[in-house]
């Protein structure tokens, strides 16, 4: 039995991993969120919670999680959303030098794929053909509308504004902190998320992609259909060597007449991940496989042109 530490517990994926841990390998689990623990569901599966500070102060978030390891015996720590991705990245010798394994890449990759004008940029240099044309909200813009704006450092789609005229930019730039926002051309189509994971121990790439037949307003997809495409895996595959990122992440894209354009490359487990586990691809035992420097033996058979649905459930706490 592993002692695993998962940070936002009370996030979609977090739920997924929880279960998983728990059913599956009947592993100790340790949650911790900002909120209370009778706010989170996935609390009562876990075997110990905490109640944490925000990432946002990093150096007291980072002191707390080091301590619960230490009082937990913590074998894994697993942080789940973009902040704490890069927080944590950032601070991996701490947590390894009282050896606890953590799952996620280097900090300079997290920070390439959490910023999306570091993104953006990184595309247009290596991989012209599937980048979106990006400007700083600050910047004169040329081009058709509509367009799109975005923090440079944001998640589940907040604070996102699709822009149908001048006017409407205008006001956008008066607004918001122009400095901390890009402005993309609007590319509209198909929409598909990849779920991958990239062993650089055992030198193997896995990637699972779905359409989004349906998403709600936070961007994720509430009904998905898994898809084989040989050469759009390896693409993800090329961009995310190219990156130098190893091991879970994601990757967000949208088809416009046959032509793939990358939205974002997300350093952490999608919202999504249910979906991946379910058409056979075990993501985590094989992010554990490369920590653990095993050789992998998972499950390859993933199901393509399935449909699976989300739904919403209700607990009493």
């Amino acid at each position: 039995m592993k002692r695993f530490l998962l940070t936002a517990l009370g996030t979609n994926n977090n739920s997924t991993v929880c279960k998983y841990l728990k059913e599956n390998c009947n592993n100790y689990v340790v949650g911790t969120d900002i909120y209370p623990e009778n706010y989170i569901p996935s609390s009562k599966i876990t075997d110990k919670f905490y109640q944490v500070s925000s990432v946002l102060n990093m150096d007291e978030y980072i002191k707390e999680l080091y301590d619960i390891c230490l009082k937990e015996n913590i074998d894994y720590l697993l942080p789940v959303i973009d902040e704490e991705v890069y927080a944590i990245s950032l601070n991996k010798v701490k947590f390894e030098d009282i050896g606890v394994k953590i799952t996620c890449s280097n900090s300079k990759s997290i920070e390439i794929c959490s910023n999306k004008l570091k993104c953006c940029k990184f595309l247009k240099e290596n991989f012209p053909l599937v980048y979106i044309k990006t400007n700083i909200l600050s910047e004169n813009i040329t081009g058709n509308y509509p367009l799109f704006i975005k923090p440079i450092n944001g998640r589940a789609s907040n604070n996102c504004f699709k822009i149908n005229s001048k006017k409407e930019l205008d006001l956008y730039q008066k607004v918001l902190s122009a400095e901390k926002y890009i402005i993309q051309e609007y590319i509209d189509g198909d929409f598909y998320t990849a779920d991958f994971v990239n062993d650089n121990v055992n030198k193997k790439f896995y990637c699972l992609i779905r359409q989004e037949l349906v998403r709600n307003k936070n961007g994720c997809g509430v009904v998905v259909k898994t898809v084989k495409n040989n050469s759009i895996e390896k693409l993800i595959k090329d961009i995310i060597n190219k990156i130098g990122y190893t091991g879970i992440g994601n990757c967000e894209f949208v088809i416009n007449k046959n032509r793939v354009y990358i939205i974002e490359i997300n350093p952490r487990l999608s919202a999504g991940i249910d979906y991946s586990i379910k058409s056979g691809f075990d993501v985590i035992k094989a992010e554990l496989n490369m920590i653990e420097e095993k050789e992998q033996d998972i499950n390859t058979k993933f199901l393509y042109n399935k449909i699976f649905v989300r739904r919403y459930e209700t607990y009493e706490m």
